[in-house]
């Protein structure tokens, strides 16, 4: 059976009778809380709210980073996304435009040859322009596009210009060379 002396606890042995014990057992008390009593009187001192203070702060700063840092990825998440949608309609768009040229060339009446071969010039430079060059420089095509610039200046200076499929096949397929060299098609 244990019995309660002065908050510790004895056996009924008596085995912690002694006044050595129970000096000790005193002094491991007041010991204990004058512990206690530092670091209850440390949390309420000015040093300890100084330095909650601090991790407050620098928790504070490093949320709104992380936050910040958030919201940034979501937006560029978010414009690359729209960067893909307007490519894909890009090319979409560029597709339909260039089966025009393509069927116009096909169709077999000679006034669409010519129709063929100015549309095309036409979005070979637009395409240029948008790409960000001033001319064909570096192409490997170089030689047949400047045949198709020709052709074409041929076609609008003389309104009796007899172009031949082939001519027409020539050129058309000279800017579409370009055009897949610049990444367009």
């Amino acid at each position: 059976m244990l019995l309660k002396f002065s908050g510790n606890y004895l056996n009924n042995n008596n085995q912690l009778n002694s006044a050595g014990n129970i000096n000790f057992l005193a002094t491991a008390k007041i010991t204990w809380s004058g512990f206690m009593n530092n670091i209850v009187d440390f949390s309420e001192s000015y040093k300890f709210k100084a330095i909650i203070f601090d991790i407050k702060t620098v928790s504070f700063v490093i949320s709104i980073l992380l936050l910040a840092g958030i919201i940034f990825v979501i937006f560029k998440m978010m414009a690359l996304g729209r960067v893909a949608q307007k490519k894909q309609f890009k090319e979409k768009k560029t597709i339909k435009i260039w089966n025009k040229i393509e069927k116009k060339l096909n169709s077999g009446i000679k006034e669409n040859y010519k129709l063929a071969v100015l549309e095309a010039d036409k979005f070979y430079d637009e395409s240029l322009k948008i790409a960000g060059y001033e001319k064909e420089k570096g192409l490997v095509n170089i030689e047949d596009i400047k045949k198709a610039k020709r052709i074409k200046k041929n076609i609008i200076d003389d309104n009796a210009y007899v172009l031949t499929k082939e001519e027409a096949e020539k050129s058309v397929y000279a800017y579409k060379g370009g055009l897949e060299e610049l990444g367009v098609l």
